[in-house]
């Protein structure tokens, strides 16, 4: 086997392993919850508490359980979410050792287990961003869309509007010219 080789298969490794424990964590969550949860809304809350460990150069950060989701590895133009704290995952996560809790002067900083891991998800962000920017694009292409079909019904309204103002106009010229004409004839004819 060539590194190349060896590389792709620890990274699938690695990959099989997050999904893996991350679907763990999700039935747990599931099982822990009194009402039974969207699993696809918890994968991305997840997600997005697992994104904000890995910073935009895909190195691990060591972040303050509280911290407001979104604040440190997006950005302030690409942010997730501003409201779920990490603080709802920290403890199954870290049961499942994908993040390791440690204590500062009294408070829990959480990050993530290992630096290989990183990659992952900060590929998965990647991938997540792009789906979002297509989702976006057909958002704005559909209402685009949308206003120009209204735009062009009101201009054909108008249109039709128009177009019947001036048969009127030329029916009631026609028959005012008839009825001229009708009288013409009428009053020559006595």
């Amino acid at each position: 086997l060539s590194t190349d080789e060896i590389s792709q298969s620890l990274n699938k490794i690695l990959e099989k392993f997050y999904d893996d424990t991350i679907d763990a964590v999700i039935k747990e969550v599931s099982y822990q919850n009194a009402s039974p949860s969207d699993s696809d809304s918890t994968r991305k809350d997840i997600d997005v508490a697992m994104f904000d460990l890995v910073d935009v150069n895909g190195k691990r950060v060591r972040v303050k359980a509280v911290t407001i989701l979104g604040t440190i590895s997006m950005g302030s133009k690409k942010r997730f979410s501003e409201t779920l704290p990490i603080v709802k995952y920290k403890e199954i996560l870290n049961k499942h050792r994908i993040i390791k809790i440690t204590k500062i002067d009294g408070e829990d900083y959480v990050e993530i287990v290992h630096d290989c891991l990183c990659l992952i998800i900060a590929k998965r962000r990647e991938i997540r961003l792009a789906v979002e920017a297509k989702d976006r694009e057909e958002r704005l292409l559909r209402e685009q869309t949308r206003k120009m079909r209204k735009r062009i019904y009101s201009w054909l309204l108008y249109a039709m509007f128009f177009f019947l103002g001036i048969i009127i106009l030329v029916y009631f010229s026609k028959e005012r010219s008839y009825n001229k004409k009708l009288l013409s004839v009428q009053t020559s004819y006595y």
